[in-house]
């Protein structure tokens, strides 16, 4: 949530302080601040709100008294302005579900100057990123944005009949006004009038009562509805904005008559000529304030501090809570919009936060009095995972959401991750296949990595352990499926478990999965002491380049005497930054004459090149291979 400091300014007679000071009021007692940006003589606040304060802090209006109940700051009184009703057609409303729509307040206003807006809706509009349309959108936007309410306005004589809220029937569509064609279902709930929908509920306009400079009649819309189904819709059609962020949010109802008046006042002066109709408000089940009580005591003992009762009773009416206090009993009716406060642990929070964190000594819980039950599956995967790591291979998590599967997710992040992961082996193949492919940036002559996992097929979910070893050249001693069974050999042994498999096997590589649920089972172990749990070495991690790499080999032809450090010398020499890893040696060859005496030698040499900046090319790298060969030649060596 972007928060203008000088649109705040406006519940305030003092002078706030810088907008630094403010986000660090923020940080210590109610919201992350991820950026501030100064545009002009205004500053931006930009906080992390999350959805458990989205149904008060979404506005200007909430983070004001946020900002006065954690500094200690007046908050001016601000006067309602009320409209005169003129003699205009009511408006004709029909919810068709309450608890869909739980209230709809309308009006008709008659006789409008739809223009540009002024200079200072305009500014504060734009300040916190949005765009000036024309003067009613932008009021119906800058009440929003300022108490949190969304709310919408039609061209009336766009209308056809009464509007009704009501479900969208099956295939019927509305063009937004963005112009994106939208396919309704049953699920969908709609404003429409006789000829169709108007809007989507809490989503987003349609196009065909769009108000634009022509228009002289507008019916204003002020309403509440279910949050769920609204994010059920958004999700759906795939829109996502400012007004339905609030409601799948939920906000109170009771925000909605407000709303209404503050909405009605901004239009009365951008178009003094207007005829005000009267409000009509569709609300069957008006909400009241919740009120419950909460033990001083608890709240001491919750936060594990000593705070004085007094002080707690301050800090409850800072945050506009009614509180009546009865000895240590305070008995408190919470604001309309304070939709997070429902129970007395909530209090006790949000008087620790106002109280201050830091202020809290941390004290150690008392130990246990009986010894906590082993948790066999963690037991067992971390003693499969110290024998894998002392034998040089590397864990792997990877994607629980794959492409195909027994189970599918309903709405899909994207379409290769659709469905749940029924084994870990496919995963483990693929990972394979790309370390090979990095096996010279990686310095690996055998890739060898292994996941231990959750599976979810038909017959239900279980945990999995999968193996993988590719050869990234062909080696004579011990082929990949061989490894694995010693592997397996080696774990049975240190596990105590027998762990036996069917390894399959592809040119160069093998993988074998096993269900750990059977060998979970029988698992004695009363500690973790065996596992030797222990601090973590200290390593240095340094950024890798996202850019591709080049292989270049050389090899030359020496005489015996000279060594392979002498050669690398002049590599490094000639060679530049480029070279990410190398030269390493990879190959030896002599040459003897019939009496076996060594003649010369050949010694192959591999370098990586990579940069961080750009995608090398050949023309880039070669000139330093030339470098490097005509160095070897000057020293009498014969590049192969």
């Amino acid at each position: 949530m972007i928060i203008s400091r000088a649109w705040l300014q406006k519940y305030f007679d003092t002078e706030l302080p810088a907008a630094e000071q403010i986000a660090e009021l923020f940080t210590f007692h109610a919201f992350e601040v991820e950026d501030i940006k100064t545009s002009g003589a205004d500053t931006m606040i930009d906080l992390k709100v999350l959805p458990d304060r989205a149904h008060y802090a979404l506005c200007h209006r909430g983070i004001a008294r946020e900002l006065s109940a954690i500094g200690n700051f007046s908050l001016k009184k601000i006067e309602e302005k009320n409209v005169p009703v003129s003699e205009v057609p009511e408006l004709q409303i029909v919810v068709d579900d309450s608890h869909f729509c739980r209230r709809y307040v309308g009006r008709r206003v008659e006789n409008v100057t739809v223009t540009d807006s002024p200079e200072w809706l305009k500014t504060a509009i734009e300040s916190i990123g949005g765009r000036s349309i024309n003067s009613v959108v932008d009021a119906t936007n800058y009440v929003m944005f300022d108490v949190g309410q969304p709310l919408h306005a039609f061209d009336a004589d766009k209308i056809v009949g009464a509007i009704r809220v009501r479900y969208a029937f099956s295939g019927e569509k509305i063009v937004t006004l963005d112009n994106k064609d939208i396919t309704l279902s049953v699920d969908d709930s709609v404003i429409a009038d006789d000829n169709g929908p108007l809007a989507i509920a809490g989503v987003k306009g349609g196009n065909r009562a769009e108000v634009t400079k022509e228009t002289k009649r507008i019916v204003v819309e002020s309403a509440n509805f279910d949050p769920v189904l609204v994010r059920r819709t958004t999700v759906r059609v795939g829109i996502k904005n400012d007004a339905s962020r609030r409601y799948e949010n939920e906000i109170t109802p009771y925000l909605a008559g407000e709303a209404m008046d503050a909405v009605s006042a901004i239009i009365a002066t951008l178009s003094p000529k207007a005829s005000m109709g009267k409000i009509v408000d569709m609300y069957p089940a008006p909400v009241t304030r919740r009120c419950f009580s909460v033990d001083t005591n608890l709240i001491r003992g919750t936060l594990g501090c000593e705070i004085d009762d007094a002080t707690i009773i301050k800090i409850l009416v800072s945050l506009d809570i009614g509180v009546e206090a009865n000895g240590k009993e305070l008995s408190l009716a919470i604001p309309y919009d304070r939709l997070d406060l429902t129970i007395p642990e909530d209090i006790a929070e949000e008087v620790g936060r106002m109280f201050g964190y830091d202020k809290v000594v941390g004290v150690l819980p008392p130990q246990p009095k009986e010894k906590p039950a082993i948790n066999k599956s963690f037991y067992v995967s971390e003693k499969i995972k110290n024998v894998l790591v002392s034998l040089g291979f590397s864990e792997v998590y990877l994607y629980s959401l794959v492409a195909k599967g027994d189970f599918e997710v309903t709405y899909p992040l994207a379409s290769d991750k659709s469905f749940l992961r029924t084994n870990l082996r496919d995963g483990v193949v693929k990972s394979l296949e790309m370390n090979v492919r990095n096996a010279d940036i990686l310095g690996k002559e055998r890739v060898k990595i292994f996941e231990i996992g959750k599976v979810f097929p038909l017959a239900g979910e279980a945990l999995h352990f999968s193996i993988g070893i590719a050869e990234v050249k062909k080696n004579k001693k011990e082929k990949p499926e061989e490894s694995i069974a010693v592997l397996l050999k080696k774990l049975s042994e240190v596990c105590g478990i027998e762990f036996t498999g069917t390894v399959e096997k592809a040119q160069n590589s093998a993988w074998v999965e096993l269900s750990l649920e059977p060998f979970i089972q029988g698992v004695t172990a009363d500690s973790y002491d065996d596992l030797g749990f222990i601090r973590s070495p200290a390593i240095m991690y340094k950024k890798f380049s996202p850019y591709p790499f080049i292989v270049r080999d050389i090899a030359v032809f020496v005489q015996p005497h000279v060594t392979e450090d002498a050669l690398m010398a002049i590599i490094r020499e000639e060679g530049t930054s480029l070279i990410v890893r190398g030269p390493e040696l990879f190959d030896v060859f002599e040459k003897k004459n019939e009496a076996g005496v060594v003649e010369k030698k050949s010694l192959a040499f591999r370098m990586v090149f990579q940069s961080f900046e750009k995608t090398l090319t050949d023309e880039e790298v070669n000139p330093i291979i030339k470098r490097i060969t005509e160095r070897f030649m000057s020293c009498g060596y014969e590049v192969r």
